[in-house]
């Protein structure tokens, strides 16, 4: 061989080291831009909770029942479900845990169902019992469209 096409071998090494650091590094920048993008959504759902906890005491009962809907709703959006059902503890906790009555806040699921007036897209259920674990409000988006002034938007 002669030394011009030893240089060439070695320039082709070169970039093949060239090109492997190169792909490592990407991967590197898609591992860490996928955790930047789900500390993101975390810093979003906390920015939303603080939003809530300063309104909460305000609100009334529709309101409470919206702000819920509009939190079934961000919620499928960011996990990219279609369906999402809460319990009383946790609809207790997108509320930011008001000082209201346990009765309360099945009634603010009861109404979310009411308010939206579609069986197939949002029901309460409950097995009869008052069990927690077991009475639900359920938002399903397979079932239809949550109506737009329910939807979670960017500002609520």
């Amino acid at each position: 061989m002669t030394e011009h096409h030893s240089g060439l071998i070695g320039d082709l090494v070169e970039l093949e080291n060239t090109v492997e650091q190169l792909q490592d590094r990407v991967t590197r920048l898609e591992d860490e831009n996928e955790r930047l993008r789900d500390h993101v959504a975390d810093l979003d759902a906390r920015t939303d909770l603080l939003q809530l906890v300063s309104d909460v005491d305000e609100m009334t009962a529709e309101q409470r029942s919206i702000a819920i809907l509009q939190h079934m709703h961000r919620k499928c959006k960011r996990r990219d479900a279609t369906r999402v059902a809460l319990t009383r503890d946790q609809v207790e906790q997108c509320l930011h845990h008001p000082p209201l009555d346990r009765s309360t806040f099945y009634s603010d699921m009861r109404r979310c169902a009411r308010l939206v007036d579609d069986e197939s897209v949002c029901w309460y259920a409950s097995d009869g019992v008052g069990s927690r674990e077991e009475t639900v409000v359920v938002l399903d988006l397979d079932g239809g469209e949550l109506p737009q002034r329910y939807q979670a938007t960017e500002d609520s």
